[in-house]
């Protein structure tokens, strides 16, 4: 995952931020970017608010350089 800078010019790719990754796929499934492979349950079945995602992490994958 990346972050973008709001005061200058400039994305910061060193960073893996939890809580960007554990939203990500979610808000591409409510933005309609990605279709569901599995029936996607309603919310009131998980009264913790917790629904289950898997995510992989490319950590290894090679990166751009940036100015940093």
């Amino acid at each position: 995952m990346f972050q973008v800078a709001v005061d200058e010019p400039l994305v910061d790719w060193r960073g893996n931020c939890g809580n960007l990754t554990s939203a990500v796929g979610v808000c591409a499934l409510d933005a309609g970017l990605v279709e569901p492979t599995e029936p996607v349950p309603p919310r009131s079945l998980f009264p913790s608010g917790r629904v289950p995602t898997k995510l992989r992490n490319r950590k290894s994958m090679p990166r751009p350089r940036t100015k940093t």
